[in-house]
Protein backbone atom coordinates (compact mmCIF):
# COMPACT_ATOMS: atom_id res chain seq x y z
CA UNK A 1 0.00 0.00 0.00
CA UNK A 2 1.23 3.50 -0.80
CA UNK A 3 -0.10 7.01 -1.28
CA UNK A 4 -0.69 8.49 -4.72
CA UNK A 5 -2.08 11.78 -6.04
CA UNK A 6 -5.24 11.71 -8.14
CA UNK A 7 -5.03 13.55 -11.47
CA UNK A 8 -8.42 12.69 -13.00
CA UNK A 9 -11.73 11.16 -11.88
CA UNK A 10 -14.35 9.47 -14.04
CA UNK A 11 -16.99 7.92 -11.85
CA UNK A 12 -15.44 5.00 -9.99
CA UNK A 13 -12.34 5.13 -12.18
CA UNK A 14 -9.47 7.31 -10.98
CA UNK A 15 -6.21 8.20 -12.73
CA UNK A 16 -3.14 8.21 -10.47
CA UNK A 17 0.53 7.62 -11.29
CA UNK A 18 -0.46 7.27 -14.95
CA UNK A 19 -2.78 4.28 -14.30
CA UNK A 20 -6.55 3.94 -14.03
CA UNK A 21 -7.53 2.60 -10.61
CA UNK A 22 -10.90 1.51 -9.21
CA UNK A 23 -12.44 3.15 -6.15
CA UNK A 24 -13.84 0.62 -3.65
CA UNK A 25 -15.83 1.84 -0.70
CA UNK A 26 -17.92 4.97 -0.56
CA UNK A 27 -15.24 7.64 -0.28
CA UNK A 28 -15.69 10.59 -2.65
CA UNK A 29 -12.49 11.29 -4.58
CA UNK A 30 -11.55 14.50 -6.38
CA UNK A 31 -8.69 15.49 -8.66
CA UNK A 32 -5.70 16.51 -6.53
CA UNK A 33 -6.59 14.25 -3.57
CA UNK A 34 -4.03 11.91 -2.03
CA UNK A 35 -5.32 8.34 -1.73
CA UNK A 36 -4.19 4.92 -0.53
CA UNK A 37 -3.76 2.31 -3.26
CA UNK A 38 -2.24 -1.08 -3.89
CA UNK A 39 -1.74 -0.28 -7.58
CA UNK A 40 -5.16 -1.61 -8.60
CA UNK A 41 -7.75 -0.19 -6.20
CA UNK A 42 -8.25 2.93 -4.12
CA UNK A 43 -9.30 2.31 -0.53
CA UNK A 44 -11.31 4.50 1.80
CA UNK A 45 -14.68 4.55 3.53
CA UNK A 46 -16.74 7.42 4.86
CA UNK A 47 -19.02 6.28 7.66
CA UNK A 48 -21.96 8.16 9.15
CA UNK A 49 -21.39 6.23 12.42
CA UNK A 50 -23.96 4.79 14.86
CA UNK A 51 -27.35 3.36 14.07
CA UNK A 52 -29.08 6.67 13.51
CA UNK A 53 -28.50 8.99 10.60
CA UNK A 54 -26.73 12.15 11.72
CA UNK A 55 -27.31 15.18 9.57
CA UNK A 56 -24.60 17.83 9.68
CA UNK A 57 -23.96 21.01 7.76
CA UNK A 58 -22.28 20.17 4.52
CA UNK A 59 -18.90 21.81 4.13
CA UNK A 60 -18.40 23.80 0.96
CA UNK A 61 -15.53 22.92 -1.33
CA UNK A 62 -13.64 25.06 -3.81
CA UNK A 63 -10.36 25.65 -5.61
CA UNK A 64 -8.08 28.37 -4.15
CA UNK A 65 -6.43 30.60 -6.75
CA UNK A 66 -3.94 33.46 -6.55
CA UNK A 67 -4.21 35.48 -9.78
CA UNK A 68 -3.75 39.13 -10.61
CA UNK A 69 -2.44 39.75 -7.04
CA UNK A 70 -5.80 38.61 -5.63
CA UNK A 71 -6.63 35.56 -3.53
CA UNK A 72 -9.83 33.98 -4.85
CA UNK A 73 -11.90 30.80 -4.73
CA UNK A 74 -13.35 29.06 -7.74
CA UNK A 75 -16.78 27.64 -6.84
CA UNK A 76 -19.74 26.50 -8.92
CA UNK A 77 -18.51 28.10 -12.13
CA UNK A 78 -17.60 31.49 -10.66
CA UNK A 79 -14.61 33.21 -9.09
CA UNK A 80 -15.05 34.76 -5.63
CA UNK A 81 -12.64 37.34 -4.23
CA UNK A 82 -11.59 36.52 -0.65
CA UNK A 83 -10.84 40.17 0.24
CA UNK A 84 -7.72 39.36 2.25
CA UNK A 85 -4.47 41.28 2.42
CA UNK A 86 -1.89 39.85 0.07
CA UNK A 87 1.82 39.63 -0.56
CA UNK A 88 3.25 39.27 -4.04
CA UNK A 89 4.27 35.66 -3.56
CA UNK A 90 3.42 32.43 -5.34
CA UNK A 91 0.74 30.28 -3.72
CA UNK A 92 1.34 26.59 -2.98
CA UNK A 93 -1.09 24.58 -0.88
CA UNK A 94 -2.26 21.07 -0.03
CA UNK A 95 -5.76 20.74 1.39
CA UNK A 96 -7.42 23.28 3.64
CA UNK A 97 -4.78 23.22 6.40
CA UNK A 98 -1.50 23.97 4.58
CA UNK A 99 -0.67 27.23 2.79
CA UNK A 100 2.76 28.30 1.59
CA UNK A 101 3.51 31.79 0.29
CA UNK A 102 6.73 31.43 -1.69
CA UNK A 103 8.88 34.38 -2.77
CA UNK A 104 8.44 35.05 -6.47
CA UNK A 105 11.12 37.66 -7.20
CA UNK A 106 10.66 38.98 -10.68
CA UNK A 107 11.42 40.95 -12.82
CA UNK A 108 15.01 41.69 -13.62
CA UNK A 109 18.32 41.00 -11.91
CA UNK A 110 16.98 38.62 -9.31
CA UNK A 111 16.62 34.88 -9.10
CA UNK A 112 13.21 33.68 -10.18
CA UNK A 113 11.08 31.00 -8.61
CA UNK A 114 10.14 29.15 -11.78
CA UNK A 115 7.93 26.45 -10.23
CA UNK A 116 7.12 24.64 -6.98
CA UNK A 117 5.37 21.45 -5.84
CA UNK A 118 4.53 19.77 -2.53
CA UNK A 119 4.10 16.09 -1.62
CA UNK A 120 1.75 14.45 0.90
CA UNK A 121 4.35 14.73 3.67
CA UNK A 122 4.61 18.49 3.22
CA UNK A 123 8.01 18.50 1.50
CA UNK A 124 8.42 21.50 -0.81
CA UNK A 125 10.28 21.20 -4.11
CA UNK A 126 11.37 24.41 -5.86
CA UNK A 127 13.04 25.32 -9.15
CA UNK A 128 14.86 28.67 -9.07
CA UNK A 129 16.23 30.38 -12.19
CA UNK A 130 18.05 33.63 -12.98
CA UNK A 131 17.76 36.90 -14.85
CA UNK A 132 21.39 37.75 -15.67
CA UNK A 133 23.04 40.36 -17.90
CA UNK A 134 26.63 41.36 -18.64
CA UNK A 135 27.59 44.65 -20.33
CA UNK A 136 30.27 47.32 -20.07
CA UNK A 137 29.09 48.14 -16.54
CA UNK A 138 29.72 44.61 -15.30
CA UNK A 139 27.67 41.57 -14.37
CA UNK A 140 24.14 41.80 -12.92
CA UNK A 141 23.79 39.99 -10.63
CA UNK A 142 27.15 38.51 -9.68
CA UNK A 143 28.04 35.71 -9.73
CA UNK A 144 26.03 34.00 -12.46
CA UNK A 145 25.64 30.70 -10.63
CA UNK A 146 23.12 28.06 -11.63
CA UNK A 147 19.49 27.10 -11.90
CA UNK A 148 18.79 25.19 -8.69
CA UNK A 149 16.46 22.34 -7.73
CA UNK A 150 15.80 22.25 -4.00
CA UNK A 151 13.87 20.17 -1.49
CA UNK A 152 12.92 22.09 1.65
CA UNK A 153 15.58 24.67 0.81
CA UNK A 154 18.41 22.15 0.30
CA UNK A 155 19.88 21.71 -3.16
CA UNK A 156 19.29 18.29 -4.76
CA UNK A 157 20.27 19.20 -8.35
CA UNK A 158 21.61 22.17 -10.32
CA UNK A 159 22.32 23.27 -13.87
CA UNK A 160 25.44 25.43 -14.16
CA UNK A 161 24.98 28.41 -16.50
CA UNK A 162 28.57 29.63 -16.73
CA UNK A 163 29.37 27.39 -19.69
CA UNK A 164 26.74 29.14 -21.81
CA UNK A 165 28.48 32.48 -21.50
CA UNK A 166 31.75 30.90 -22.63
CA UNK A 167 30.04 29.58 -25.78
CA UNK A 168 29.62 33.06 -27.24
CA UNK A 169 32.36 35.20 -28.77
CA UNK A 170 30.30 38.41 -28.67
CA UNK A 171 32.00 40.25 -25.83
CA UNK A 172 30.03 43.41 -25.20
CA UNK A 173 26.55 42.37 -24.09
CA UNK A 174 25.13 39.02 -22.99
CA UNK A 175 21.89 38.13 -21.21
CA UNK A 176 20.91 34.76 -19.78
CA UNK A 177 17.26 34.55 -18.74
CA UNK A 178 15.14 31.60 -17.59
CA UNK A 179 11.38 31.07 -17.63
CA UNK A 180 8.51 28.61 -18.03
CA UNK A 181 9.81 26.12 -15.46
CA UNK A 182 8.49 22.77 -14.22
CA UNK A 183 9.30 20.65 -11.16
CA UNK A 184 7.52 17.73 -9.49
CA UNK A 185 7.84 15.73 -6.29
CA UNK A 186 9.64 12.90 -8.10
CA UNK A 187 12.54 15.23 -8.86
CA UNK A 188 11.76 15.81 -12.55
CA UNK A 189 12.45 19.37 -13.71
CA UNK A 190 12.83 21.53 -16.82
CA UNK A 191 12.88 25.17 -17.93
CA UNK A 192 13.30 27.52 -20.89
CA UNK A 193 16.66 29.25 -21.24
CA UNK A 194 17.28 32.20 -23.57
CA UNK A 195 20.71 33.63 -24.35
CA UNK A 196 20.95 36.92 -26.26
CA UNK A 197 24.30 38.43 -27.22
CA UNK A 198 25.65 41.45 -29.10
CA UNK A 199 29.16 42.42 -30.15
CA UNK A 200 28.35 46.12 -29.61
CA UNK A 201 26.29 47.51 -26.76
CA UNK A 202 25.21 50.42 -28.95
CA UNK A 203 23.22 48.11 -31.22
CA UNK A 204 20.39 50.63 -31.44
CA UNK A 205 22.76 52.84 -33.44
CA UNK A 206 23.06 50.07 -36.07
CA UNK A 207 26.82 50.23 -36.41
CA UNK A 208 28.07 48.25 -39.45
CA UNK A 209 29.62 44.94 -38.48
CA UNK A 210 27.63 44.49 -35.26
CA UNK A 211 26.63 40.86 -34.68
CA UNK A 212 23.59 39.72 -32.69
CA UNK A 213 22.27 36.30 -31.67
CA UNK A 214 19.12 34.95 -30.00
CA UNK A 215 19.20 31.32 -28.80
CA UNK A 216 16.46 29.46 -26.89
CA UNK A 217 16.92 26.08 -25.17
CA UNK A 218 14.72 23.76 -23.16
CA UNK A 219 16.84 22.32 -20.36
CA UNK A 220 16.06 19.29 -18.17
CA UNK A 221 17.99 16.56 -16.39
CA UNK A 222 18.80 15.02 -19.77
CA UNK A 223 20.59 18.14 -21.02
CA UNK A 224 19.91 21.25 -23.12
CA UNK A 225 17.82 21.02 -26.29
CA UNK A 226 18.16 23.95 -28.69
CA UNK A 227 14.76 25.15 -29.90
CA UNK A 228 15.60 28.38 -31.74
CA UNK A 229 18.78 30.04 -32.95
CA UNK A 230 18.95 33.35 -34.86
CA UNK A 231 22.02 35.24 -36.07
CA UNK A 232 22.36 38.60 -37.82
CA UNK A 233 25.18 40.94 -38.89
CA UNK A 234 24.52 44.60 -39.64
CA UNK A 235 25.68 46.05 -42.95
CA UNK A 236 26.13 49.67 -43.96
CA UNK A 237 22.48 49.98 -44.99
CA UNK A 238 21.07 48.89 -41.64
CA UNK A 239 20.77 45.10 -41.82
CA UNK A 240 21.54 42.15 -42.33
CA UNK A 241 23.01 38.86 -43.12
CA UNK A 242 20.57 36.68 -41.27
CA UNK A 243 20.34 32.96 -40.53
CA UNK A 244 17.90 31.05 -38.37
CA UNK A 245 17.21 27.55 -37.12
CA UNK A 246 13.74 26.98 -35.66
CA UNK A 247 13.21 23.21 -35.71
CA UNK A 248 14.27 22.06 -32.24
CA UNK A 249 10.80 21.56 -30.72
CA UNK A 250 9.62 18.90 -33.18
CA UNK A 251 8.21 15.91 -31.31
CA UNK A 252 9.04 17.36 -27.88
CA UNK A 253 6.61 16.85 -25.00
CA UNK A 254 6.83 19.78 -22.59
CA UNK A 255 5.69 18.79 -19.06
CA UNK A 256 3.10 20.76 -17.08
CA UNK A 257 2.36 18.88 -13.81
CA UNK A 258 0.48 15.78 -12.61
CA UNK A 259 1.26 14.10 -15.94
CA UNK A 260 -0.25 16.79 -18.17
CA UNK A 261 1.91 18.05 -21.04
CA UNK A 262 1.82 20.10 -24.24
CA UNK A 263 3.34 19.91 -27.72
CA UNK A 264 3.98 22.65 -30.25
CA UNK A 265 2.03 22.63 -33.49
CA UNK A 266 3.57 25.70 -35.17
CA UNK A 267 4.96 29.12 -34.35
CA UNK A 268 4.57 32.62 -35.76
CA UNK A 269 7.17 33.57 -38.39
CA UNK A 270 9.36 36.50 -37.40
CA UNK A 271 9.80 38.08 -40.83
CA UNK A 272 12.75 38.52 -43.14
CA UNK A 273 13.55 41.99 -41.80
CA UNK A 274 13.41 41.25 -38.10
CA UNK A 275 15.91 39.54 -35.79
CA UNK A 276 13.73 38.11 -33.04
CA UNK A 277 12.99 34.51 -32.25
CA UNK A 278 9.30 33.44 -32.52
CA UNK A 279 7.14 34.68 -29.65
CA UNK A 280 3.70 33.19 -30.40
CA UNK A 281 3.31 29.40 -30.32
CA UNK A 282 0.26 27.37 -31.30
CA UNK A 283 0.30 24.33 -29.03
CA UNK A 284 -1.94 21.51 -27.82
CA UNK A 285 -2.38 20.53 -24.16
CA UNK A 286 -2.93 16.84 -23.38
CA UNK A 287 -4.17 14.82 -20.41
CA UNK A 288 -1.80 12.31 -18.74
CA UNK A 289 -3.34 9.59 -20.93
CA UNK A 290 -2.72 11.55 -24.14
CA UNK A 291 -6.23 12.89 -24.74
CA UNK A 292 -6.41 16.34 -26.31
CA UNK A 293 -7.76 19.10 -24.03
CA UNK A 294 -7.34 22.22 -26.16
CA UNK A 295 -5.31 23.88 -28.90
CA UNK A 296 -4.50 27.58 -28.69
CA UNK A 297 -1.90 30.30 -29.19
CA UNK A 298 0.31 31.15 -26.20
CA UNK A 299 3.55 33.01 -25.64
CA UNK A 300 6.86 31.18 -25.65
CA UNK A 301 7.80 29.87 -22.20
CA UNK A 302 4.32 30.01 -20.63
CA UNK A 303 3.89 28.13 -17.35
CA UNK A 304 0.51 26.40 -17.09
CA UNK A 305 -1.48 25.30 -14.05
CA UNK A 306 -4.37 22.92 -14.74
CA UNK A 307 -7.09 21.01 -12.87
CA UNK A 308 -9.92 18.85 -14.18
CA UNK A 309 -13.16 20.05 -12.56
CA UNK A 310 -15.75 18.09 -14.56
CA UNK A 311 -16.44 16.14 -17.72
CA UNK A 312 -14.54 18.02 -20.44
CA UNK A 313 -13.97 20.98 -18.08
CA UNK A 314 -10.69 22.32 -16.71
CA UNK A 315 -9.34 25.31 -14.85
CA UNK A 316 -6.29 26.67 -16.67
CA UNK A 317 -3.84 29.19 -15.23
CA UNK A 318 -1.53 31.06 -17.63
CA UNK A 319 1.69 32.80 -16.57
CA UNK A 320 4.30 33.93 -19.10
CA UNK A 321 7.50 35.91 -18.62
CA UNK A 322 9.41 37.63 -21.44
CA UNK A 323 12.93 36.23 -21.72
CA UNK A 324 14.15 38.11 -24.81
CA UNK A 325 16.36 41.20 -24.30
CA UNK A 326 17.75 41.94 -27.81
CA UNK A 327 16.08 42.44 -31.19
CA UNK A 328 16.79 44.27 -34.46
CA UNK A 329 14.94 45.18 -37.64
CA UNK A 330 15.86 46.36 -41.14
CA UNK A 331 14.71 49.68 -42.56
CA UNK A 332 15.18 51.53 -45.83
CA UNK A 333 16.36 50.17 -49.13
CA UNK A 334 17.78 46.97 -47.66
CA UNK A 335 14.35 45.63 -46.66
CA UNK A 336 13.15 42.33 -48.08
CA UNK A 337 9.50 42.08 -49.22
CA UNK A 338 7.41 40.27 -46.60
CA UNK A 339 5.34 37.53 -48.24
CA UNK A 340 3.63 34.75 -46.24
CA UNK A 341 1.15 32.11 -47.34
CA UNK A 342 -2.37 33.43 -46.64
CA UNK A 343 -3.30 30.32 -44.68
CA UNK A 344 -0.86 31.32 -41.92
CA UNK A 345 -2.99 34.33 -40.97
CA UNK A 346 -0.65 35.27 -38.13
CA UNK A 347 -1.67 38.92 -38.29
CA UNK A 348 -4.98 37.97 -36.68
CA UNK A 349 -3.71 35.25 -34.33
CA UNK A 350 -3.37 36.63 -30.82
CA UNK A 351 -2.06 34.67 -27.81
CA UNK A 352 -4.07 33.97 -24.68
CA UNK A 353 -2.57 36.40 -22.17
CA UNK A 354 -1.88 35.85 -18.47
CA UNK A 355 -4.93 35.00 -16.42
CA UNK A 356 -7.32 32.29 -15.25
CA UNK A 357 -9.47 30.48 -17.81
CA UNK A 358 -12.31 27.97 -17.80
CA UNK A 359 -11.88 25.37 -20.53
CA UNK A 360 -15.06 23.64 -21.74
CA UNK A 361 -14.81 21.12 -24.53
CA UNK A 362 -11.63 22.71 -25.86
CA UNK A 363 -12.82 26.34 -25.73
CA UNK A 364 -11.36 28.91 -23.32
CA UNK A 365 -13.36 31.48 -21.38
CA UNK A 366 -11.36 34.08 -19.43
CA UNK A 367 -12.45 34.31 -15.78
CA UNK A 368 -9.97 37.04 -14.82
CA UNK A 369 -6.73 38.55 -16.08
CA UNK A 370 -3.35 38.91 -14.39
CA UNK A 371 -0.35 36.72 -13.59
CA UNK A 372 -1.50 33.32 -12.32
CA UNK A 373 0.91 32.76 -9.44
CA UNK A 374 -0.75 29.57 -8.18
CA UNK A 375 1.73 26.74 -8.69
CA UNK A 376 -0.88 23.96 -8.35
CA UNK A 377 -4.68 23.93 -8.34
CA UNK A 378 -6.18 21.59 -5.72
CA UNK A 379 -9.75 21.25 -4.52
CA UNK A 380 -10.15 21.92 -0.79
CA UNK A 381 -13.13 20.40 0.99
CA UNK A 382 -13.66 23.06 3.65
CA UNK A 383 -13.31 26.61 2.37
CA UNK A 384 -14.00 28.17 5.78
CA UNK A 385 -10.96 26.42 7.17
CA UNK A 386 -8.99 27.40 4.08
CA UNK A 387 -9.81 31.09 4.51
CA UNK A 388 -8.52 30.98 8.10
CA UNK A 389 -5.39 29.12 6.99
CA UNK A 390 -4.69 31.67 4.26
CA UNK A 391 -5.18 34.66 6.54
CA UNK A 392 -2.85 33.14 9.12
CA UNK A 393 -0.23 32.51 6.43
CA UNK A 394 -0.45 36.09 5.16
CA UNK A 395 -0.15 37.47 8.70
CA UNK A 396 2.69 35.09 9.50
CA UNK A 397 5.48 37.53 8.76
CA UNK A 398 8.36 37.86 6.36
CA UNK A 399 9.73 34.31 6.20
CA UNK A 400 10.40 32.84 2.79
CA UNK A 401 7.46 30.54 3.34
CA UNK A 402 4.94 29.94 6.07
CA UNK A 403 3.73 26.44 6.89
CA UNK A 404 0.56 25.84 8.85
Amino acid sequence: MHRARVTEVRGKKVLAEGKWLTVIGNRSVHSGDWVWTDGRCIYGHESAGGSALVLGKRRESGVPVYVGARHCLYQRGALRNLHVDYEYRGLLYLGAHAAHLLPHPYPQRKQQLLDADMDAAGNIFTLTGVYWTLDEDGMWPAPLGAVRVEKNGKEIAAHDLRSYYEMFKLPHYTSIVTGGGHIDCEGNWGFYLEIDASSDGRYNEKRPGTELTNTVYYVDSGGARQLFHDYARLNEKGFIRKSEKHTGARGKKFPIHDGYYYMWNQYAPTGANFLSRPERIILTIFTPTGDKILTGCFRLGTRFTILRIGDGQYLLGVHSVTTQTLSMFTTGEDQVPEVYPPEWGWDVVHPFENGLYLCKDGLLQKLTEGDCDTFRFRRVRDIKTWEKTLKNAIQGGSKSWKTL
